[in-house]
This record gives C-alpha cells, structure tokens and sequence, in this order.
C-alpha cells in the first residue's frame, strides 16, 4: 500500500525531496567532474575537518573500501547515488521533525547546479485543471517535469498493481497516457521507459519542489500539514477532512480551505479532502494529486487553473458552519447533513 492510503494509522516525518533532487544533483557533477588529482578514496575512519584519523565510531560506521577513478563508471555512478542517499538521510537525522517540511528557499534553490541558458517553462493555458486515470485503486502519486529540447512535459505515473510490472503514465497537460515500466519499487518515481524503448526522466536544468505522500510539507507557501476537522457519520467511522492554508508574511492566516473530491477507494465511495502529493511548476500554480485525479491549482487562492469538474473547493469556515450546524440539530449522520449543506449530495 502507499504511504496515502496508510495515512489514518502511520504518520512520520521524511526528508524532503526537494532536497533529495538537489543532492543527487550535486553527485552527479562530482561523478562526471573526475578531478586528475584525486586517486583513491580516504581509508575507513578518515576526518575530512581534521586530516587525521579517528577511531571507528560504531559498528555502524560507513565503510568506504578504496576505489580508483579508473574503475568501472557503472561503480561510479553507484557511489553518487549512495553519497546522495547517505547525505539525504543525514539530513532528516540531524534536523528537528518540525523542520523537515519546508520549501526550498531562493537561496537554496539558486546553490543547485544547473544550466542558466534554460528559462523557466511557460505552460500551456489550455483551460484544463484536471485529468484523471483508473478507478482509484492506485493512486497517480509520482510526478515530475521532463525537458527535452524546447519542450517541457509534466508527467504523473501511477504504479503497477501488485505483481504486475506496467504502470501508466499521464502527460498533464495534452493528456496523453503512455505504458510505462520502470523502478517502481523506489521511494521516488524519477523516470520511466515507454513502449516504444523511450525514456523519460526528470530534469536537472531546473527544480521543481516536489512533495511525497506523507502527510505534511509546503509548496509554495502552501500548508499541506494544516489541522484536520473530524465529521461524524452516526455508527460508521467518522471523516476527516484535510484543510490547507496559506499565512502572510505577517503570521497571519491568508486563508484556509478545504478542497472536496469523490475517493472510489474509499469505503462507500465517500468523498475526500487528502492530496497525496504535489509539484510546484515555477509559475505560481502546482499539481496536487487525489486518488486517481491530478490537479492544477493557483498558490494564491488554491483554485482550479481552468475545469475541473471532480474537484470542489471550500472555505474551512463554511464547512466548520456546517458542522456545527448539523450537531447543532442534533443529526445523527453529520457528514451526510454537511455534504447536503455543501450542494454535494
């Protein structure tokens, strides 16, 4: 099961893609950089701040073995994503839980290595807000930003079901699907091979903040950790709805909302408020997506760039009325008076 679908019983923090991204870039320069002056690698114990070595700390210690340049590049490119992976994990280790959702800053941003000739893409104004792929079971989760040429791709994949080794894959914005295969056992979908021997993967020239499924995080200034208002249903389990809010500079709340789509996987088929992930398009708008729905929505109001017919979105404020409302008359199935009070029924 994916870390969405978990999300009423598991909630932990996690290290940040973004950053992810950002290390994995940074190995890769170092990979292909191949400085003449550096042989060998350190042996075990080696203090980098010092030049002198220290004793084994545990167990546990990494053990770098020695390896030349001159080796195979398949090792190389095995070491980058390893000093990328162990740099990522040191993160999440050394910062407080409460820290580790946040947005990249300019700053941070502008120290990734990347090609400054590429402008930032300008994404087509098609009036289309959202597609949608399946019925649900599996979640479009993974997304990411292709670039080849003068053409940018926003593509969400959907992983195989268990036991099978095709997923699907979404281009957003002209809304073509593709068969895809790949790592779909990786905790990040980064890229994938069509059917036609093609692949596709992410872009270095450019990042774009990527958020995972566990709960929490921000995109663009957006709160995807924001409190959860509980609605019960009489004798079946109550519902939680996910608000989303934005603060101005000044601390204050700009505005919080509660966006609204019908969850098949849910039981009853019951509507939902949960977006998964998220993925900042460098224009002020972002994908969310929800069971099998991709969204576009505006950072500064959180509303629909174009149609979406399955998305429906509230005030937190309207929906707390209705609530109290319904409890208020003492209604027994106070979801099913909220839905009739929000013109979803």
């Amino acid at each position: 099961m994916r870390p969405s679908q978990l999300r009423p019983i598991h909630k932990c923090t996690y290290v940040d893609p973004g950053q992810e991204q950002y290390l994995r870039a940074t190995a890769e320069q170092l990979r292909e950089k191949k400085d003449e002056d550096i042989h060998e690698w350190p042996e075990p114990g080696y203090d980098f701040a010092t030049g002198l070595r220290r004793k084994p700390m545990s167990s546990t210690t990494f053990d770098l073995s020695r390896k030349t340049l001159e080796e195979s590049t398949e090792d190389d490119e095995m070491r980058g994503r390893s000093m990328a992976m162990a740099a990522a994990l040191a993160v999440g280790v050394s910062m407080p839980a409460a820290a580790i959702h946040v947005e990249m800053s300019p700053g941070f941003a502008a120290t990734v290595p990347r090609n400054e000739a590429v402008a930032d893409p300008v994404w087509p104004d098609n009036g289309v807000a959202q597609r949608e792929l399946g019925d649900g079971t599996n979640w479009l989760e993974d997304l990411f930003v292709e670039h080849v040429g003068d053409e940018w791709t926003a593509w969400a994949v959907m992983r195989p079901p268990n036991g099978q080794t095709v997923g699907k894959a979404i281009d957003f914005f002209s809304g073509k699907v593709l068969d895809v295969t790949g790592d779909f056992d990786s905790q990040y979908v980064e890229s994938f091979v069509d059917s036609e021997g093609v692949e596709h993967k992410q872009t270095l020239d450019r990042v774009f903040h990527f958020k995972d499924p566990r709960p929490g995080g921000r995109v663009l200034g957006v709160d995807f950790g924001a409190s959860e208002l509980t609605v019960p249903r009489g004798k079946k389990p109550s519902i939680d709805l996910t608000t989303y809010r934005r603060e101005s500079e000044g601390g204050t709340v700009a505005w919080s909302k509660v966006p609204m789509y019908r969850c098949v996987s849910c039981p009853l088929g019951c509507w939902d408020a949960f977006f998964g992930t998220a993925l900042d398009l460098r224009d002020g708008t972002m994908l969310v997506t929800g069971g099998r729905y991709v969204f576009r929505l505006r950072a500064d109001d959180f509303s629909p760039v174009g149609k979406a017919p399955g998305l429906h979105v509230f005030d937190e404020a309207e929906v707390q009325r209705a609530i109290e409302d319904a409890k208020a008359r003492q209604v027994n199935d106070v979801f099913g008076d909220v839905l009739k009070a929000l013109h979803l029924d």
